[in-house]
């Protein structure tokens, strides 16, 4: 899945980080009710991740499926 919103959409309001948090929050959420997928994958463009920290959104991440798990 691309990073929607990125590009044509105009969401203007929200940054690349921000994009990215929103959709593995929405993933992780409705995994909780059930299976969605097997996996998510995210395409995101070279020009693109200068401007995301993939370390803190990995640890973002981190912590969405350790709630996800005690829930």
């Amino acid at each position: 899945m691309p990073l929607v919103g990125s590009g044509l959409s105009r969401i203007d309001h929200l940054d690349r980080d921000s994009l990215l948090r929103l959709i593995l929050m929405s993933f992780v959420a409705r995994s909780g009710e059930g299976a969605v997928c097997r996996e998510l994958r995210l395409v995101v463009r070279p020009a693109d991740l200068e401007r995301i920290g993939m370390r803190e959104v990995a640890a973002f991440l981190r912590r969405l499926a350790a709630e996800a798990d005690r829930t």
